[in-house]
């Protein structure tokens, strides 16, 4: 907690920096850190281990807390924005990074895992014979892929519905209800658990949110919460989905190193999303084959699954 309170300091004196090169790599670091030390490949494996008993549960509820962030910040940053400018608001959201941080660092000082749920022993054996594995190389493909189009979404929501001539507010709040809507996926995730195995149901969130972003080529209002609606839901899912899945074939000593190796797949590939969108959107002037890019990478990442059979 006390490097994740760090890294929103540096992102906050970033914000003063008048070179776009040097807000670029300044702040990029601080949310790099931020990310690396906060995201849900530490805090799903911490909750694991703090309930060895039933770690799928304690995944959920972590998971349906977090859904909450976009329905708050995403509208707060929409106003914040038009009523003052972005400096100010990303000045807003740093401080609050750093008084979580610091709360968190506070009132947990003493956390510890249970004995038994200690850090990987063997940490590039246990890569090693992770990626050796058919059935895991396959799923880090198809997270890749899913990876690439949701950063791409996430990235890109706003400027689409936009583009298609709604208005700033409207945008936001239609991607704040997408927000909302991971609730329902994470939720949920318990039940598709128990009935169909997580690898069928990240199969069936990404066709989810495949289908759902094909709303976004539509100009009407409605369809961008439609949109919300599906693609919240398939994005919601994923996370704790990942977790599970990951904690019923890895170890437990090995599950963080192996949730980490997820996301950085994931994280890497989600950094070409937003570029190659950014590049066709300049090309042909308009953000439709932005929608396109990332629905058929979700429905290839569907594809990839099929033939996990956990």
């Amino acid at each position: 907690f006390t490097i994740q309170a760090v890294a929103a300091l540096t992102m906050l004196l970033g914000t003063w920096a008048t070179q776009p090169l040097i807000f670029a790599i300044v702040c990029s670091l601080g949310a790099g850190t931020l990310m690396a030390t906060g995201f849900y490949h530490v805090s799903t494996t911490a909750a694991a281990r703090l309930r060895p008993s039933d770690p799928s549960k304690s995944i959920a509820v972590l998971t349906a807390i977090g859904a909450f962030c976009s329905p708050i910040y995403l509208p707060l940053g929409a106003y914040l924005v038009t009523t003052t400018d972005w400096r100010s608001t990303f000045r807003i959201f740093c401080l609050l990074a750093i008084f979580g941080a610091i709360s968190a660092a506070i009132f947990v000082p003493k956390g510890r895992s249970p004995s038994g749920s200690l850090p990987s022993p063997q940490p590039l054996r246990a890569l090693r014979k992770a990626v050796q594995m058919p059935l895991v190389r396959r799923m880090l493909i198809a997270y890749g892929f899913g990876g690439f189009a949701y950063s791409t979404l996430l990235v890109y929501q706003i400027p689409i519905m936009v583009d298609a001539g709604v208005t700033l507010q409207t945008a936001a709040s239609a991607a704040a209800f997408r927000g909302f809507m991971q609730i329902f996926g994470r939720v949920g995730i318990i039940g598709s658990f128990a009935i169909c195995k997580p690898a069928f149901a990240m199969q069936f969130a990404f066709l989810t949110a495949g289908i759902g972003s094909i709303f976004l080529l539509s100009q009407n209002i409605i369809s961008c919460f439609f949109y919300g609606a599906a693609v919240g839901i398939g994005l919601g899912a994923m996370t704790p989905l990942q977790a599970i899945y990951g904690q019923l074939v890895f170890k437990n000593e090995d599950l963080g190193l192996l949730m980490g190796m997820q996301h950085t797949v994931t994280s890497l590939s989600g950094a070409f999303g937003p570029l190659l969108a950014g590049a066709t959107s300049d090309l042909f002037n308009t953000q439709k084959p932005t929608v396109v890019i990332a629905s058929s990478t979700l429905f290839i990442a569907a594809v990839l699954l099929r033939s996990i059979k956990a």
